[in-house]
């Protein structure tokens, strides 16, 4: 505090608690992106696992049928051959559906992790445009100005992977019509 000069000057205080309470936003919501995308992944792998299990059930119910076929010979009737067609048209339509549910999933979860990151690049936009990182020469030791261009460099960073989720969220918007919750 001393080195700032934060408790003398009442201008430099507002300013710099604005700066602490947006990089305390940025920090949340970069948290919040990373939940977001640990769940993301999450939500793929369990996918992959029920598939799996699906197409395990398929394997057995073929079994089932070659067993039964050894066993009442190989003379099949017309009704096994149609429960056996029944029965794959029913596994192919859960599969279906258990896809379309994931894909509605990351779907809803792409569009708010691009909501999220284009809120950040609003607030990193508006952070720069005012001039809380750097828009006033105040005197700073040089490790502060150092820290000074790694958040700028960051903050850019951030920015522009805000503006490509928007672009991804808008185009996600027009081929399936969902809008985010």
């Amino acid at each position: 505090m001393q080195e700032l000069r934060i408790n003398r000057n009442l201008e430099v205080a507002i300013e710099h608690e604005e700066f602490i309470a947006n990089l305390t936003r940025k920090a949340l919501k970069q948290h919040c992106l990373h939940w977001l995308t640990r769940r993301k992944k999450d939500t793929e792998a369990e996918v992959a696992k029920l598939s799996d299990r699906v197409q395990h059930l398929q394997r057995l119910y073929e079994h089932q049928d070659t067993v039964l076929g050894e066993v009442l010979g190989s003379a099949s009737s017309e009704l096994e051959v149609e429960l056996d067609r029944m029965r794959s048209y029913r596994d192919t339509l859960y599969s279906g559906e258990l896809l379309w549910r994931e894909a509605s999933r990351l779907t809803q979860a792409g569009a708010t992790l691009a909501r999220a990151g284009f809120q950040s690049w609003a607030t990193n936009n508006t952070t720069l445009s005012t001039g809380l990182i750097g828009g006033r020469d105040t005197p700073c030791s040089s490790s502060s100005r150092k820290v000074e261009m790694d958040v700028k460099k960051k903050v850019m960073a951030a920015n522009n992977n805000a503006w490509s989720s928007h672009r991804v969220e808008e185009h996600v918007r027009e081929q399936t019509g969902l809008t985010p919750r």
